[in-house]
């Protein structure tokens, strides 16, 4: 029987992986509402952040059942076809895809992800993916835009998210 790899990061809590997506919703400004445009970021923004950043769309056929990845070494994220025209047709699932991967590219490195030895439990706050699907979260369902007068319809119209990702953010706030 294989074992699933389990990687460790550098420790990150909510609150830090909020404060660095608070950052980034300060600087860009969406006249077109609250839902956050993840292809405008990925295609304009990021490169003026690192210049040497790039994305890559990949077909079906090559990637799989993998809708996206992002290769820190060399700042390339890489998002399916189907994936990356569903977030352009604000599907939630594809949005929160190419969150995901940006969150890998902001929050870590080349050198602090690494291999976690067998025996020794990841920590959420430990988990790269745990990580990333944290700032998605932050990214694409601010908690200073949510209230307790929310609901899981409210939040996935506004938002452009998922029914699942938006009864885990309001579970998550403690709303629901």
């Amino acid at each position: 029987m294989n074992k699933i790899k389990e990687y460790r990061a550098k420790p990150l809590s909510k609150n830090n992986i909020k404060k660095i997506a608070e950052v980034i919703l300060d600087k860009v400004i969406n006249p077109y509402g609250e839902s956050f445009d993840v292809i405008a970021f990925m295609e304009f923004t990021l490169p003026k952040i690192f210049p040497e950043f790039r994305y890559e769309i990949g077909d079906k056929s090559e990637m799989g059942d993998n809708h996206g990845e992002t290769l820190l070494k060399k700042r390339i994220i890489r998002i399916r076809e189907d994936v990356y025209e569903g977030a352009i047709y604000g599907l939630g699932r594809d949005r929160f895809t190419i969150a995901h991967e940006i969150g890998h590219l902001l929050l870590h490195t080349k050198g602090d992800i690494k291999l976690a030895r067998s025996g020794n439990k990841v920590k959420p706050y430990e988990s790269p993916e745990w990580q990333a699907n944290c700032f998605a979260s932050e990214l694409l369902m601010p908690e200073r835009l949510i209230s307790k007068d929310d609901t899981i319809q409210s939040i996935m119209e506004r938002f452009q998210v998922t029914q699942t990702a938006a009864r885990v953010r309001l579970e998550k706030l403690r709303i629901l």
